[in-house]
């Protein structure tokens, strides 16, 4: 996998947070507290855009307990 191709399908810690809609401080409370997967490359913390989604799609709530 070429570094362009690895870009595209990693996120930054910053990243990670925008994209969930979460603070990166929290996003790193996940991730040291196992909570979250992650790839650590030196001293880079690199998240998978899938792992993301997934993230997302534990968290979300269905229609009905929202409009509940």
């Amino acid at each position: 996998m070429t570094e362009s191709s690895l870009s595209s399908h990693t996120l930054t810690e910053k990243q990670f947070a925008e994209f969930v809609g979460l603070s990166g401080s929290f996003v790193r409370q996940l991730r040291l507290a196992g909570r979250i997967p992650f790839v650590r490359v030196n001293t880079k913390v690199l998240y998978l855009k899938t792992d993301a989604l997934e993230f997302l799609r534990q968290h979300r709530q269905a229609l009905a307990e929202v409009a509940a």
